[in-house]
Order: structure tokens, then sequence, then C-alpha cells
């Protein structure tokens, strides 16, 4: 018989990494809700990545006297020397890594519902889906079909549960460790190409589901 109790309040260390580019406002938003709107049971460990960083920027963050590690991009954000960097940082006894896109809002749930969906799926790497506010249609998410030529994916968004993708936006990705130690995380160009679809391709060799969960966690304009 499983200790139900212990199973929903032990702590799980979540590596959070953030990326930022433009507005300010928006970063410190994303920062303050990240550990307001945090599940109670996760310890996390936050990493800001952030493009055209300026002095003022930089002492915002440090004014809000939260535990973040920065990394300045310096028009390299997405590079995979940077990606690599980061990645080198995140503690090695971590539970999962929680890769949340630039210039994009998040629900105050949006959290709560990846948490919600990571204990029903524990193994599976989990897709956030995001709608643009400005035609209310999904702008991010998870794709479906075959190939690696760019083109040949077309998005496709879960309604009422969790549907399994061929390829993903990186807006909200939950990589859990479970994954990571068979498929490492999405970072590399390769990985990335055509919607992290070889990423997707060799998750599915070793067994590992990648989810996009129903919902929209957030809003984002392409």
């Amino acid at each position: 018989m499983t200790n139900s109790s212990h199973s929903v309040t032990s702590k799980e260390l979540v590596s959070v990494v953030m990326f930022a580019t433009g507005s300010r406002e928006l970063t410190v938003a994303n920062l303050k809700q990240v550990f307001s709107m945090k599940p109670e049971h996760w310890q996390i460990d936050v990493h800001l990545v952030i493009d055209e960083a300026n002095e003022a920027t930089l002492k915002v963050v440090d004014s809000l006297g939260l535990k973040i590690s920065v990394t300045e991009a310096n028009g390299k954000l997405v590079s995979s020397r940077l990606l690599k960097k980061v990645v080198g940082n995140l503690p090695t006894n971590g539970d999962a890594v929680l890769w949340l896109g630039a210039a994009t809002s998040f629900n105050s749930d949006a959290y709560i519902q990846v948490n919600s969906f990571h204990k029903q799926y524990p193994n599976a790497v989990l897709i956030g889906q995001f709608q643009d506010e400005a035609t209310s249609q999904i702008s991010a998410g998870g794709y479906s079909g075959s190939g690696f030529v760019p083109g040949n994916k077309s998005r496709i968004q879960a309604q009422s549960l969790p549907i399994d993708v061929t390829g993903f936006d990186d807006k909200l990705v939950f990589v859990p460790s479970s994954a990571a130690h068979k498929i490492g995380q999405p970072t590399t160009r390769l990985k990335k190409m055509n919607n992290c679809a070889l990423y997707a391709a060799a998750a599915k060799r070793k067994g590992i589901r990648c989810l996009a969960i129903p919902g929209f966690l957030g809003s984002f304009h392409p």
C-alpha cells in the first residue's frame, strides 16, 4: 500500500530556465509568478537567460531579493554553446527541468496544471499550449506529422486529454529527470530542428512520450 500523503507532499527539485527578451515588465512579472504560483512541494532553482540585458534591468531583477542565477545571452539566446552552459549549471540531483520561452505570459495556474499532469504521466515530456490573445487561436504547442523537413508538420491542439506530439514549440517544456537521463534536454541545434522533431523522435525510440497538455497555459503572440 503506497503512502499517498507522502507522494503529495515530498519535495521535488525543479530547475526553471526562463528566457527573456524585450519587456522588462514581463520578465519581472514572470519571475515573481514562478516563485509565488509554483506548487507548494516544488523546490525551484531558477535560471534567467536574458538577451540584451541593460544595467537597469539587471538591477531590477536583483532588487527582487529572489534566488535567481542570471546568464546574459548577448545576442545568442538560443545558441547551442550558451544552452550547454546553462544545462551545465543545473543541479545534477534535480527531479525535472522546466523550460519557459521568451515573450510569453503565463496563467496563474500554469505550474499547478503542469504538476497535475506530471503526476498522471510522471515519465513524459510535457508541452504547454499557448493562445494568441488577438485571435483566440492556439499560437504555440505541439505538432503532428512525420519527417524532419521543415513544413512537414502541422500544429495540433489537445482539447480534453493530453495528446502525443512529434514536435513542439519551446514556450513551456517540462522534462522529468527520468526522461533526461535517456534523451537529454531539447537544447542542441540538431535536437531543436523542425520544432524539436529529432528530440521527439529520440524520445519515442526510448519509450518516452512527448505530450501536449490540454487547455492554454498562457498567451504568446508570434
